[in-house]
């Protein structure tokens, strides 16, 4: 088991405890599936705005984002189902991370991802119904006190003084609503960690959310804010990284002078393949693709010298994407494995327990009721039959006859 100190110098460790193959993994498995999805939902949604899917494409790649777009009201309600769905699956592959990096600290440095998705399957529900139950609870809270006020209004003469009396509960209550915020948005950052370190249920989940606000709120602003910074630092080293992993790359495939002007053109027609953004556009990071800049649009794939060069920008663009995906994982399952640790020494700050020497279920077969060794039905026969044998020979013994 490892030996936290309970302050601030554990979050530290978040860097460390991330850089790890299997929760980079299952953070890109979750993120993959999750914009998946979101696209599918996305483009449904564009389609039936009257968009065509030739300028989806153009505009946005393979993530359609509806800002700047006219888009009908059932348009927005799919793509906050895409968008909810990639939460989802985020949520999820959090808890498996910090399910993992949980079992990690007790000193289990070889918990299988098998095991955490079956821990997964088995509190998914927790996770979930959460932050949906203070998400259901402020809704009700603001479509009630918020219709009191209208209905008040319709009383004749009465109606603006009632109104005005109940202006400080309201006031009150909508000021509960924006605290029940407040511990909604930490259910989505640290609610994965409360169970995979707990395993609690939906009411204790929510109990621990509460606790942690109202006991430790500096300490969790404070822990929150070094391990933002602790994922900024690193994933701008891993992206510096992967910048000179291309450079090296692009410099590879461009060296030899009959290569060179392919080779840019197919590059800089994979970076094309990239979510628009106008940052990406700036990029100069890559030797001669700056020159092709301006050929990133719809110009330069009417002019495309061939199928098999499309065929090779496409592939290219797939493999950014599978490097930007691998870049945006790694500060996520730093985000996991630091949540578990915050959640660990705010634990300790409040309640005075570690929970890393909490027992479970794995550790406990008797109080779980499970029997520790299944008897054979030989074994059973036979220590029946000693047993019969020896109270035979333990009965009472016959008295004597007198002479």
């Amino acid at each position: 088991m490892v030996t936290l100190h309970f302050d601030f110098k554990d979050v530290f460790r978040a860097g460390r405890l991330g850089f790890s193959p299997k929760k980079m993994w299952m953070q890109f498995v979750g993120l993959g599936v999750g914009l998946v999805l979101y696209t599918i939902f996305g483009y449904v949604a564009f389609l039936l705005s009257g968009w065509d899917i030739g300028e989806i494409w153009t505009s946005y790649r393979l993530w359609p984002f509806p800002l700047y777009a006219d888009l009908t009201w059932y348009s927005v309600i799919l793509v906050a189902v895409g968008a909810l769905l990639l939460l989802i699956t985020n949520l999820l592959a959090n808890t498996a991370v910090a399910k993992v990096t949980f079992e990690q600290l007790r000193g289990d440095e070889f918990y299988e991802i098998q095991e955490a998705l079956r821990f997964v399957r088995r509190h998914w529900r927790v996770v979930l119904l959460s932050p949906l139950a203070l998400l259901l609870f402020m809704a009700v809270l603001v479509i009630f006190c918020g219709l009191i006020p209208g209905a008040f209004l319709w009383i004749p003469f009465a109606g603006e003084w009632l109104t005005a009396l109940a202006a400080i509960p309201l006031f009150a209550v909508f000021l509960f609503v924006v605290y029940l915020g407040i511990i909604f948005i930490v259910s989505l950052i640290m609610g994965p960690a409360i169970v995979a370190t707990t395993e609690s249920d939906t009411f204790d989940s929510i109990f621990e959310l509460f606790s942690v606000v109202n006991d430790q709120p500096w300490r969790l602003v404070v822990y929150e804010v070094i391990l933002a910074g602790i994922v900024w630092v690193a994933v701008y080293v891993l992206g510096a990284f992967v910048i000179g992993s291309l450079r090296l790359f692009s410099w590879a495939v461009t060296v030899w002078p009959f290569a060179a002007d392919k080779a840019e053109a197919i590059i800089a027609r994979a970076m094309w393949y990239l979510p628009y953004c106008p940052a990406i556009e700036r990029l100069e990071w890559l030797p001669g693709v700056a020159r092709s800049i301006e050929a990133f649009g719809p110009t330069r794939y009417a002019a495309s010298p061939g199928w098999s060069w499309e065929i090779a920008a496409l592939l290219g663009g797939i493999a950014l994407y599978v490097v930007l995906l691998f870049v945006v994982s790694y500060g996520v399952a730093i985000a996991s494995a630091g949540e578990t640790l915050i959640y660990l020494v705010l634990y300790k700050k409040k309640d005075d327990r570690n929970l890393l020497e909490r027992r479970d279920e794995r550790e406990l077969p008797e109080e779980a009721g499970i029997p520790e060794k299944q008897e054979a039905p030989e074994e059973r026969a036979a220590e029946g039959t000693v047993e019969e044998t020896a109270e035979e020979g333990a009965g009472p013994e016959k008295p004597q006859e007198s002479g």
